[in-house]
């Protein structure tokens, strides 16, 4: 059975809350700031025009309505908000805004934010799974032979903000996959690399790569705003152990291949020998009828046929006038 392995899910600690409560204050504040800006304008107007309550109160909803819409920005689905507050990053979303539960941005969906653009704007960021994947990656077993590794790395955006700030997130993850592949080849031999199960071997370089980031002061991470989900390999093979087998069925063959053309000279020469030719005579002839155009054959080493070679030499002629239609 093909080998799976499921990466582990985000906990429940990182995850995006479901209820975007950013509305409802949005709605709250603009309706009450422009309650407030009503009785503030009814107050400055009062010596030239008198406004009843009832007037006034319309007045402040219309206002807080007004401002309510204009402040509004659709974050897209999958996506997070970056606030930018006269182009500086300026967290808000969920999250209280301690370090332990940072302001991680606006959810998708409509948001309401505090101030109209240009002074406030959005930055969208997907935040959906990715995968980081590598082909061939090469890495050292124990006897130093090379091995190539295959599979991808899991992870997730979880602070947008974080994620926009550091240098090149991505390819600092794969510098640190790239190096747990290595600290766990380095200790594998080639035939224990070709032979490993997937999930096991996944789980090994896991454990390195979340270690590794751990030591670094990055657990899972979280420093450059994403979160390792998790790192399947696909495939991890030696080339130079594959070539080695690969060549052991060739080598096979082409002994049988050998055994066969021996056999059938030896029977060519049964065959001359048995209408009453020399033997030393029959095997010249038997090698002159393979090397003919198509056929072809190892010389093979009979004691006594180098002291024969001349005799032989000064016969041929004669064994092929004989097989050959017969004496003049």
């Amino acid at each position: 059975m093909e080998d799976t392995f499921t990466p582990t899910t985000v906990p429940t600690s990182h995850r995006w809350p479901m209820v975007n409560t950013n509305e409802f204050w949005g709605a709250f504040w603009s309706l009450l700031g422009g309650t407030l800006l009503s009785f503030l304008l009814d107050y400055a107007l009062s010596g030239l025009i008198e406004l009843p309550l009832a007037a006034t109160i319309i007045l402040g909803v219309g206002l807080g309505t007004m401002y309510f819409v204009l402040t509004q920005h659709q974050v897209p689905v999958a996506n997070r908000g970056i606030v930018l507050l006269l182009g500086k990053r300026y967290r808000m979303g969920p999250g209280t805004g301690s370090l332990d539960s940072p302001k991680r941005g606006l959810q998708e969906g409509y948001n309401w934010l505090p101030l109209p653009p240009p002074f406030m704007t959005v930055r969208n960021e997907d935040v959906r799974e990715r995968k980081l994947e590598f082909e061939q990656m090469d890495a050292y077993t124990k006897e130093a032979a090379i091995a190539d590794t295959d599979g991808f790395c899991q992870y997730v955006i979880l602070d947008p903000y974080a994620f926009v700030g550091a240098e090149n997130p991505v390819d600092s993850l794969n510098s640190m996959v790239f190096q747990a592949i290595r600290n766990v080849i380095k200790g594998m031999t080639a035939r224990s690399i070709s032979q490993a199960d997937k999930k096991h071997l996944s789980e090994l370089i896991e454990t390195e790569l979340r270690n590794s980031l751990a030591e670094d002061g990055n657990p899972d991470g979280t420093r450059w705003g994403l979160y390792v989900i998790g790192l399947y390999i696909e495939d991890a093979r030696v080339p130079a152990l594959e070539a080695a087998w690969s060549s052991i069925p060739r080598e096979e063959e082409e002994g049988k291949a050998e055994q066969i053309q021996v056999s059938r000279r030896m029977a060519q020469v049964d065959t001359i020998v048995a209408k009453g030719v020399d033997p030393a005579l029959a095997l010249s002839a038997a090698q002159i009828e393979v090397e003919k155009p198509g056929a072809k054959m190892n010389t093979i080493n009979i004691p006594g046929l180098k002291e024969s070679l001349e005799s032989i030499s000064a016969g041929i002629g004669k064994v092929l006038e004989h097989f050959g239609g017969g004496t003049k």
